[in-house]
This record gives C-alpha cells, sequence and structure tokens, in this order.
C-alpha cells in the first residue's frame, strides 16, 4: 500500500497553497489514520482480548476479598453499627426499664382501680356539667339529707370541692403536708414508687436534674426492684394514701404531666447516658439474650476480625458506605459468587505460579 505524504509534507504543502486542504489532505487524513492506525487499533483489539481475560482478573479482584474486606470492614463498620445496634441492645434494655417503669404503670394499675375516683374527677369538669343538670337531682339530695350523711364523710370533701376550693383546701391543709412531705425524703421514697408524687416531680423536672446524678441510686433502685414488689405490698399504705387520694386527683390532672412524661421520654435518652445504669442493666441478661442471637452475625465477624484492623482504619469508607446498606444487601446475594469465586482462588495461585498445578 502507497504510503501517503508525511505530516511535514501535507504541513509544507499547506504553507504554500492553503486550498491543497480540499485537494489531498482529506482523503489522505483519511487514508493515512484509517489503513495504519486501524491496523494499529487493530492489533490493539487483541490487547482488548488480553484485557478481557484481565477481566477475570477483576474476577480475581472482586474475590480478592481484600476489597471485600475493604467492603467487609463496612462490616467491621457494621460491627461499629451493630455496636450500635448493641447500644440499642442497650436501648432495648432501656425498653426493659421501661418495664421496670411499666411496673410502675402496675401502680398505675393499682392508680387505675383508683381510676373511678377519675371516673369522677374527670367528670369533675364534664361531671360539673352532669352535675350541673343533676343539680334538681341535688334539690333530690338535698331533702335526701341521708344520702347527705352518706355524703358528708365523703361530702366535706365535695362540700369543699363543689367550690373547688375544697379540693383546693385539700390542697392546702395537704400543701403544708406536702411541705412536710417534700422534707420527709424517705416519704419521697414511699412516693417514688408512687409515680404519682413522681408526676409531682416530674413538673419539678429540675429536680430530675439533680435526681439524674441520682440516676445510679435509680440503677440501684431498678434492681432493687423486687424492693418495689416489697413496696407493692406497701401499697395497703397506698391505700392509706388512697383516701389522700384527692390529692391524687390533683396530681392526676397532673396526670397530664404523665403524658408530659412520655416525651420525657428524652430524659429517658438522658438516663441512656447513666450508662452506669446500663453496666447494671448488662447484667440484666435478657439484653444479652437479644445480643445473644446477634451473636452469630458476631461469630461472623470473629473470622473476619482479622480483616478488622484492614476495616478500622476504612472506617471513613464506613461512613460513606452506610448508606450502601442496600449495597449490602445486593453483596450478601454476592455471597454464592463468593462460593463461585473461592474455588477461583486457586486459579488466583495457579495464575501466580503456573507450576503449581504441574
Amino acid at each position: 500500500m502507497r504510503p501517503g505524504p508525511s505530516r511535514r509534507e501535507l504541513r509544507s504543502l499547506l504553507r504554500m497553497r492553503p486550498n491543497c486542504f480540499t485537494r489531498f489532505s482529506k482523503p489522505l487524513m483519511l487514508r493515512r489514520p484509517e489503513g495504519p492506525s486501524r491496523s494499529m487499533r487493530r492489533p490493539e483489539g487483541p490487547s482488548r482480548s488480553m484485557r478481557r481475560p484481565e477481566g477475570p482478573s477483576r474476577s480475581m479482584r472482586r474475590p480478592e476479598g481484600p476489597s471485600r474486606s475493604m467492603r467487609r470492614p463496612e462490616g467491621p463498620s457494621r460491627s461499629m453499627r451493630r455496636p450500635e445496634g448493641p447500644s440499642r441492645s442497650m436501648r432495648r434494655p432501656e425498653g426493659p426499664s421501661r418495664s421496670m417503669r411499666r411496673p410502675e404503670g402496675p401502680s398505675r394499675s393499682m392508680r387505675r382501680p383508683e381510676g373511678p375516683s377519675r371516673s369522677m374527677r374527670r367528670p369533675e369538669g364534664p361531671s360539673r356539667s352532669m352535675r350541673r343538670p343533676e343539680g334538681p337531682s341535688r334539690s333530690m339530695r338535698r331533702p335526701e339529707g341521708p344520702s347527705r350523711s352518706m355524703r358528708r364523710p365523703e361530702g366535706p370533701s365535695r362540700s369543699m370541692r363543689r367550690p373547688e376550693g375544697p379540693s383546693r383546701s385539700m390542697r392546702r391543709p395537704e400543701g403544708p403536708s406536702r411541705s412536710m412531705r417534700r422534707p420527709e425524703g424517705p416519704s419521697r421514697s414511699m412516693r417514688r414508687p408512687e409515680g404519682p408524687s413522681r408526676s409531682m416531680r416530674r413538673p419539678e423536672g429540675p429536680s430530675r436534674s439533680m435526681r439524674r446524678p441520682e440516676g445510679p441510686s435509680r440503677s440501684m433502685r431498678r434492681p432493687e426492684g423486687p424492693s418495689r414488689s416489697m413496696r407493692r405490698p406497701e401499697g395497703p399504705s397506698r391505700s392509706m394514701r388512697r383516701p389522700e387520694g384527692p390529692s391524687r386527683s390533683m396530681r392526676r390532672p397532673e396526670g397530664p404531666s404523665r403524658s408530659m412524661r412520655r416525651p420525657e421520654g428524652p430524659s429517658r435518652s438522658m438516663r441512656r447516658p447513666e450508662g452506669p445504669s446500663r453496666s447494671m442493666r448488662r447484667p440484666e441478661g435478657p439484653s444479652r439474650s437479644m445480643r445473644r442471637p446477634e451473636g452469630p452475625s458476631r461469630s461472623m465477624r470473629r473470622p473476619e476480625g482479622p480483616s478488622r484492623s484492614m476495616r478500622r482504619p476504612e472506617g471513613p469508607s464506613r461512613s460513606m458506605r452506610r448508606p450502601e446498606g442496600p449495597s449490602r444487601s445486593m453483596r450478601r446475594p454476592e455471597g454464592p459468587s463468593r462460593s463461585m469465586r473461592r474455588p477461583e482462588g486457586p486459579s488466583r495461585s495457579t495464575r501466580e505460579n503456573p507450576r503449581l498445578r504441574a
């Protein structure tokens, strides 16, 4: 094949006659790069075929679990995350601590039997509206002096309640008794199982901030849950306090403070940093039993443990790879491809040392 003019010749022709570009350069420029450059490219094609067998090296690279170990280190980041999971398990044991709190709920269930007094109390607003139409029934009741005599043991509280001042008057005499009770910190310790006084204290949230350092004492108190069970038989003292129930009725309108208590769940999150209570909770083996099913993933992690040393520096990729979590689900089905790649593992050794098969 006749070689075309060199580029120097073409440049000189362009310098001499600018129109020569139309005569020579297009067909020659097309012919020269098409022919030889393509012929160069065509042998590059086999280099592509060489690259394609490099593709299997990619498959080798993919089984180069080191990259996976780089990914698996995400697993270790998982181990970092899963320990976050364990922090969840710590949170879950907080759930049991809630169950410990919920047993306070049983004190609520004790309160709920007081609930009829609630039904009296709740209707106090509406029941007043009921009582107002019942006013004639009051006029009936007023001649019903005997029912008043029945009411009068209750009545004083009702007669006090009618101005509502009565309940206030109940509060006011209780108020001093409260002032007596507040120095009566031990009665507080009795009242703390009596979550209603807690409802009083929960609006006293700052006292909680004081109590949060006391939180460890709470953690001591939580294992003292049996002492709660002891305190629950102290429920009769509650029954003694139930006549104090009117103060509870006042406290129960503070019951919305219970609804405040529930959003005070973040205070639970504040309690979570009370990790010492976690250390108390950790002996709460149930959370460990929750962790034990996670244990198998740990058993998966343990063989990966060496890769952890690789993985730990990859922690930054963890932050990138955490949203890639779904890609983990994609990677997990790659697990079988791992089983396919593992038999290819020897092909690594054979490619590295072809003498090994001989």
